[in-house]
């Protein structure tokens, strides 16, 4: 374990997130929120999901941003989305 843990920058950016504009970024809300726009079901169009998606959207764009520079940079080598037993 590094002293950049995943889970630590994962928790800062969200704490930040929070701090900083009162937003809550969760990956369940991104997922529903996008399905807006490719579906005409009802609940995906909902105001709360629809006037949230375009910050949603580059917050997962973000997070997905920051995990690869984290690999580049920091990952020492070690393969994406790998598990060790």
């Amino acid at each position: 374990m590094t002293m950049f843990d995943g889970g630590l920058c994962i928790g800062l950016g969200v704490s930040l997130l929070y701090a900083l504009t009162g937003l809550v970024g969760g990956m369940s809300s991104v997922f529903s929120s996008m399905w807006s726009y490719v579906t005409s079901r009802p609940y995906f169009h909902e105001l709360k999901l629809v006037q949230n998606r375009e910050w949603r959207l580059a917050y997962a764009a973000n997070l997905i941003a920051s995990v690869a520079t984290w690999w580049l940079l920091l990952g020492g080598g070690a393969r994406p989305f790998a598990t060790h037993i």
